[in-house]
C-alpha cells in the first residue's frame, strides 16, 4: 500500500461552535506559500454547523483531516488528539477564530531548519476585531514585541513526547510550553537555547471582548497551577498534579501544601493575593467560569489564613487594601463588591482589629443600603 511522504508542517486546529469564523481560519493556511503542510481539524463535540463547514472543505483539499469528538472535551484534549494523528515533520498551532499570515508557515519552517536546537518558536502577532481579518498593512505596521503562544511551531517529535495537560481548560499552551522547555532540559541532546521569537508578524489574534475578562480572570487559577508545577520540576521534584485529571484534583493536591510554597516562592505569594483581590471584586453578574475561579480562589484563600491573618494585622498594604475595597464599593454603591470583602474579613477574621477599625465604614454602608 502506497504510503504518502510526511508533509512539512502538520497545523492542529481546535475548534467548539465556532462555525461562522473557521473558515477564515482554514483559508489562511489553505493560503499559505508553503504547500506542503497538512491541516488536522478536531471538533470538540460543537452543536452548531462546524462539521458541516469542516467536511466541505476536506472534500475541497485532500491535505485536511477531520476529526470529531462526541462531547466537549476541552482545547487540551482536542489538541492531544490532533497530535496523535500528526505527521510533520514539525508542528504548528493555528485558533479556529484566528488568521495565520500567509507566509508564516514558511518563515517559521525555514528557521527551525537553519536552528535545529530551538523547539519552541514563535512569531509577533496583531490584534484585531471584528468579523474581517486584518489586510497586509496591518501586520506590517505591527509594533507589538511579544511572546504568543497561538503562533507556536515546533518539531513534531519533541511535542509527542509533552502531552497537554486535560484539566488545563485555559492556559494550557503555557503549561505545555513549560513542560517542553523542562523535557528539552533534562535532554542532553538539546541545548538551553531552546526557545526563540521571530520578529515578523505573521499572526493576527482576533480579541472577543465580551469574554476575554473572563477568560482572563479564570486564568489566574490555571497560571498558579502552572507555576506550581513549574516550581518542583525546576528543582528536580515530582510534579505534584502531573496526574491530575480535572482542576478539582489538582487543587486537592496542592491546597494543603500552598502555605509552605507562599515562603519558598515569592510569585506564588502575588499570585494568591491577585485571587483574593479578584474574588473581592467579583461581580453579582459574573459569568459560571468567574463563579468557579471565586470558589477555587476562596479555597485556597482558606489553606492560606495563618499567612493573610498575619499579613491583615501586620502589613499596611493588606489593611489598606481590605479598606480601599471596602469604600470603593461603598462610594459606587456596588453591595456585591462591599459583601464579598466583608465575608472575607469576618469569616475568616483576619484581624480583630479590622472589626474596630472597619465599624464606621460597615454601619455607614448599612445606613446608606
Amino acid at each position: 500500500m502506497y504510503d504518502p511522504p510526511s508533509p512539512k508542517v502538520s497545523v492542529i486546529v481546535p475548534t467548539y461552535n465556532r462555525a461562522p469564523l473557521l473558515q477564515q481560519a482554514i483559508d489562511s493556511i489553505r493560503a499559505q506559500t508553503l504547500a506542503d503542510w497538512e491541516l488536522i481539524i478536531v471538533d470538540d463535540g460543537s452543536n452548531d454547523t462546524t462539521p458541516d463547514v469542516v467536511r466541505a472543505v476536506t472534500q475541497q483539499d485532500s491535505r485536511i483531516r477531520f476529526y470529531r469528538h462526541t462531547t466537549n472535551r476541552g482545547a487540551a484534549t482536542a489538541r492531544n488528539t490532533a497530535m496523535k494523528h500528526a505527521k510533520g515533520t514539525y508542528v504548528a498551532f493555528q485558533d479556529d477564530d484566528d488568521v495565520s499570515h500567509p507566509e508564516r508557515l514558511q518563515k517559521q519552517a525555514d528557521y527551525l531548519d537553519k536552528h535545529p536546537h530551538v523547539v519552541l518558536l514563535y512569531a509577533q502577532p496583531v490584534d484585531f476585531r471584528g468579523d474581517k481579518p486584518p489586510p497586509m498593512s496591518v501586520y506590517d505596521e505591527n509594533h507589538k514585541k511579544q511572546i504568543s503562544y497561538a503562533t507556536l511551531m515546533g518539531p513534531r517529535a519533541i511535542y509527542q513526547q509533552v502531552p497537554f495537560r486535560p484539566f488545563f481548560v485555559s492556559s494550557e499552551d503555557v503549561d505545555f510550553c513549560a513542560r517542553v522547555g523542562e523535557y528539552c532540559n533534562r535532554d542532553e541532546r538539546k541545548t538551553t537555547h531552546f526557545e526563540a521569537v521571530l520578529q515578523h508578524t505573521l499572526y493576527a489574534y482576533r480579541v472577543h471582548s465580551a469574554h476575554r475578562l473572563s477568560r482572563n480572570r479564570f486564568c489566574f487559577i490555571l497560571s498558579l497551577l502552572c507555576w506550581v508545577s513549574q516550581a518542583h520540576r525546576a528543582q528536580g521534584l515530582k510534579d505534584p498534579i502531573d496526574n491530575a485529571q480535572t482542576i478539582d484534583d489538582a487543587m486537592d493536591t496542592i491546597t494543603p501544601q500552598i502555605p509552605a510554597y507562599i515562603d519558598k516562592y515569592g510569585f506564588i505569594k502575588q499570585s494568591i493575593t491577585s485571587l483574593v483581590l479578584i474574588y473581592m471584586t467579583l461581580p453579582s453578574t459574573a459569568s459560571p467560569e468567574e463563579q468557579d475561579m471565586a470558589a477555587y480562589a476562596k479555597r485556597l484563600f482558606v489553606s492560606c489564613l495563618p499567612f493573610f491573618r498575619y499579613a491583615s494585622r501586620y502589613r499596611p498594604k493588606y489593611r489598606s487594601m481590605f479598606k480601599s475595597h471596602m469604600r470603593k464599593a461603598i462610594r459606587h454603591n456596588r453591595l456585591d463588591i462591599y459583601n464579598n470583602t466583608l465575608s472575607l474579613i469576618v469569616t475568616y477574621r483576619l484581624s480583630p482589629y479590622f472589626l474596630v477599625r472597619l465599624a464606621p465604614l460597615v454601619l455607614f454602608a448599612c445606613i446608606r443600603h
